[in-house]
């Protein structure tokens, strides 16, 4: 399934990776238990992922939406790390590009944040589907999704009537 994948957005599955030694063991190992998420920070200390949704034909020009961010502000297409997940029967993917930053560096903490903004708020422009945004992107999300928007907060209402958890957290 994942080489019917790959070769339909033209990628090039490999069994090893530079500077990873038994990437294919390593591999089985994460799906047996998966750890991926605290790994993320290893790269160089700290990682900032865009969590969204989207079709198979948008996987392409979402990389390249990403990648051309990413060139605007400076930062290497090649450090950008991604996360794809066929749902749906590969119809819908979850998808999730990640910048890798040195929190210890505030200029390069602070050139991220501009550009991890910009590129949330392109994906959103071209259509990505946000299922839990993040509350600086809840606002434009929820504006384009206003029958979404509705429901979850009928849901809220129906868990919590008398609004006392997480007043306000649910980015709504």
């Amino acid at each position: 399934d994942l080489q019917d994948v790959a070769s339909s957005l033209q990628v090039e599955l490999k069994a090893t990776c530079a500077g990873l030694a038994n990437a294919g063991a390593r591999i089985l190992r994460e799906i047996s238990c998966p750890q991926g998420a605290e790994q993320h920070n290893r790269c160089r200390g700290a990682w900032n992922p865009i969590f969204c949704y989207t079709t198979r034909g948008n996987l392409k020009p979402f990389t390249r939406l990403i990648a051309d961010c990413a060139a605007r502000h400076n930062y290497a297409a090649a450090d950008i790390g991604y996360f794809m997940l066929p749902l749906n029967h590969g119809g819908t993917f979850y998808f999730e590009p990640g910048f890798y930053r040195n929190p210890q560096d505030q200029k390069e903490s602070s050139a991220m944040e501009k550009l991890f903004l910009e590129a949330g708020d392109a994906l959103i422009d071209r259509g990505a589907f946000f299922d839990r945004p993040y509350p600086l992107w809840a606002e434009k999300v929820y504006a384009r999704a206003q029958a979404y928007h509705k429901k979850i907060k009928d849901i809220k209402e129906m868990v919590d009537p008398n609004h006392i958890l997480n007043p306000g957290k649910l980015a709504l």
